[in-house]
């Protein structure tokens, strides 16, 4: 299907006849096309399963319809379990716009109840309307800007030049670029080209050349003697990481200057992976988006869209409106990450670490502890020393209870990365020190995790040092703290620590301590700011 330039959007998209019936918070039923549509005209399209129950509800709205009667009418045929029905009414709700759970309420104990409108339709919350809006507009924007489904990833290529000397490395590095999924490697003629050669110092020299400007993006040397395996991998790391390897600087610096429409596929994941500021995760959710409406079966930007739903959902980052600074008004955020997750999957999810590592955060985003050891499990085998996994993975299963594993994966990640690593590493470390009662130890780890200017920071040093006795410089961290964050409560903190699946004994023991620092209850004032906050997905 073509599009002329300068279509009106009316001869692009043919209105859906919206079916007589009533409204539910402003949306009506369509049967027949299978979603809901708004009194705009505007529709979103629901699964099929979704739109039976929607179906069920309708017809039997403003009463309580148990969730035996909606098994038995959607998977009469099937086994499932609550959660295939749980994915169902959020969908319905994130369609319906009820964000507050008022349209489709949950009956405890007893099942579900659709109320349609008694009277003009209610407009949902500033990020509802937004969100509506978005929907819509990329819908448009799926068509004009990606209208070719079978558009390539274009992912960039990369070739290796070695002297013979150095060709054990070349082969060491060649194998580890092979398990990036967000290169290719080439015999020769690459757009990236890596030169290896043998120093005079017993030393070599690795340099990354951009073969379409000639301009040297990475220039390292590493020790001849040291393990090949070992040199490959950190070196290939430093070359082909999507968070940061030379060939992903050297491409999101073009891609931030380009129009959206513009943009490669892998210029987009790119946005998604590093996630550096409020503007790029915007872009990157628009264009993910955009993607996905053009071709639902894209695995890859399903995952990655789940990573930037989680990171919205933590800190609220690039969201307008009520629910940038209300985290409750967040919640179907994680839903949508899951969704988004069982799409990537459903659709064959290639096996990538890179792409597995976000379907495993989207699952940390909703605690589902062993979906994401199983997700993580498969990222690192198939990339066994990159550290930016090992990193994440690390701190991931250290917070959800499994201490020892993730912090040997967070020194494992220190360790790979040397001095290009990612300082909240650390942050895994420090706080099972801490948990343990080794305070002293703990608060080395967090100082050498230090980050100017971030709140986890001096939360961390906040709860650690009244262990020392050093309540003056922890009532200073809490001054800092909500220098940095302000309005921060211990309510933040325990909140923020239940949606990172910590135990409860550790916040206990989080809470108290922050008491003694001075840091006061009750509800949060503001967000944190998100920028700061966005490199630790």
């Amino acid at each position: 299907m073509g599009f002329r330039i300068g279509m009106r959007i009316s001869e692009i998209f043919a209105l859906r006849p919206v079916n007589d019936g009533p409204c539910f918070n402003g949306r009506r039923l369509d049967r027949q096309a299978g979603g809901v549509v708004d009194a705009e005209g505007a529709f979103q399209a629901l699964r099929p399963q979704s739109i039976r129950v929607l179906a069920l509800l309708v017809d039997r709205a403003g009463e309580v319809v148990t969730k035996d009667e909606i098994f038995a009418a959607v998977w009469s045929d099937a086994a499932v379990t609550d959660d295939s029905l749980t994915q169902c009414i959020g969908d319905i709700r994130r369609a319906l716009g009820d964000i507050d759970r008022r349209t489709l309420e949950t009956v405890p104990r007893r099942g579900f109840c659709l109320r349609a409108d008694q009277a003009t339709p209610r407009q949902g919350p500033p990020m509802v309307t937004l969100a509506g809006g978005l929907g819509f507009a990329c819908l448009v924007l799926a068509v004009l800007l990606w209208p070719d489904r079978d558009r390539e990833d274009r992912f960039p290529t990369v070739s290796i030049e070695a002297e013979p000397e150095v060709r054990v490395l070349a082969a060491e590095v060649g194998a580890a670029l092979d398990r990036f999924g967000t290169v290719r490697r080439l015999s020769q003629g690459g757009r990236f080209v890596l030169t290896l050669t043998e120093l005079s110092d017993a030393r070599l020299s690795a340099e990354v050349i951009d073969s379409t400007t000639s301009t040297v993006v990475l220039a390292r040397t590493v020790a001849a003697r040291e393990a090949p395996e070992l040199s490959g991998a950190r070196l290939a790391v430093l070359v082909a990481s999507p968070w940061a390897g030379a060939v992903a600087e050297t491409m999101i610096e073009t891609a931030l200057e380009k129009p959206l429409e513009a943009l490669t596929g892998y210029e987009c994941y790119l946005h998604a992976f590093r996630q550096d500021g409020e503007a790029m995760l915007r872009r990157a959710h628009t264009c993910l988006d955009a993607m996905i409406a053009a071709d639902p079966s894209n695995a890859r930007a399903h995952a990655l869209l789940g990573a930037v739903y989680t990171t919205e959902y933590w800190y609220g980052a690039g969201l307008e409106g009520p629910a940038r600074e209300n985290r409750h008004l967040r919640d179907p955020l994680a839903v949508r990450a899951l969704a988004t997750v069982e799409a990537a999957e459903a659709a064959g999810l290639p096996e990538e670490a890179e792409f597995h590592l976000s379907t495993a955060i989207s699952y940390y985003a909703n605690c589902k502890l062993d979906h994401m050891a199983a997700a993580l499990n498969r990222a690192m085998a198939l990339n066994p020393n990159d550290p930016w996994i090992l990193g994440k993975a690390g701190n991931f299963l250290a917070y959800s209870g499994t201490w020892e594993i993730g912090v040997q994966l967070a020194k494992k990640a220190i360790e790979l990365a040397e001095e290009d690593g990612e300082r909240w590493w650390w942050w895994a470390i420090g706080k099972d020190h801490w948990r343990r009662g080794q305070d002293a130890a703990a608060l080395d780890a967090f100082m050498r995790g230090y980050m100017e200017g971030d709140w986890h920071t001096q939360l961390h040093l906040a709860y650690t040092l009244p262990g020392l006795g050093r309540l003056a410089d922890a009532q200073r961290e809490t001054e800092r703290l909500r220098e940095v964050y302000p309005g921060f409560t211990r309510e933040d903190a325990r909140e923020s620590h239940y949606r990172w699946c910590f135990e409860p004994d550790f916040i206990a023991r989080m809470d108290g301590a922050l008491v003694l620092a001075d840091l006061v209850d009750g509800p949060a004032e503001m967000i944190a700011p998100a920028d700061v906050a966005l490199g630790v997905q």
